[in-house]
């Protein structure tokens, strides 16, 4: 699956799921390629969401 920058809820839910199947892939093959991936546009959107909240929260 070609990956972009992560912007709903349910694309994250996906992220999620796809993390978990590739969650013991070998480092340096295209399974750990695009989990490394999946692990920085998850951390992006938790964070980005974290920031919306804290500023709804206000």
């Amino acid at each position: 699956m070609d990956w972009k920058p992560i912007t709903t809820e349910a694309e994250y839910e996906l992220a999620i799921r796809r993390t978990m199947e590739l969650f013991h892939a070998q480092p340096n093959t295209p399974d750990g390629d695009e989990l490394e991936m999946l692990e920085n546009l998850i951390n992006d959107y938790e964070e980005l969401d974290s920031a919306n909240s804290q500023y709804d929260a206000e």
